[in-house]
């Protein structure tokens, strides 16, 4: 099982997918039981264990179909047409994450895709979600798109690639360290 499915599969929930076993209270139906560890950037806390951190990237991943159809025989992504390109919008509290500009810049080149003229999405996940449907080119985080790459659902069009601005922290107390699902969370984002 690839690193983020051993850790989703390592989750408990439970069979009746609306309340919490040993506890009184009501969840939405196929939520976690338990809470992975908080996700943090890294700071010195007393008493708090520091689990293993992980500087992820993002690289340019799309559907191999979508590549045979619109690619069209692109000697580069420099060659894509503007509305092939999926773009992340991270948010006002994410300005550190790369754009498409800042991967460009990277790979040498000074091309800006206008966000306007392609696909936007919120997250990172959409962005891949809709790479790997065929929508478009997006820059995807190579820790959620390793699935879909070895999968062969995704191929990676350049092996240029640009780091996030933060590492993944994982911060848990001691008690929580020994826990099966956040023991598997932690060596996802140490690998």
């Amino acid at each position: 099982m690839a690193g983020a499915e051993a850790w989703r599969a390592a989750r408990r929930f439970s069979a009746d997918g609306d309340r919490c076993p040993g506890r009184g209270r009501s969840r939405r139906r196929g939520a976690p039981e338990h809470r992975p560890a908080h996700l943090l950037w890294r700071l010195p806390l007393s008493g708090v264990e520091d689990g293993a951190a992980r500087h992820d990237e993002v690289l340019p991943v799309a559907a191999p179909d979508f590549w045979q159809r619109h690619g069209n025989g692109a000697a580069s992504l420099a060659d894509v047409h503007e509305s092939h390109f999926i773009h992340t919008n991270w948010g006002p509290n994410y300005a550190s994450h790369p754009s498409w500009a800042d991967w460009f810049a990277a790979a040498g080149g000074s091309r800006a895709p206008d966000p306007s003229h392609g696909r936007r999405v919120g997250l990172s996940s959409l962005a891949i979600g809709a790479a790997r449907l065929g929508l478009g080119v997006a820059l995807g985080q190579r820790v959620m798109a390793t699935a879909d790459l070895e999968a062969g659902r995704l191929i990676a069009l350049s092996s240029v690639s640009v780091r996030l601005g933060q590492p993944y922290c994982a911060f848990m107390l001691p008690a929580k360290a020994e826990r099966a699902d956040v023991a598997g969370l932690v060596a996802l984002l140490g690998k």
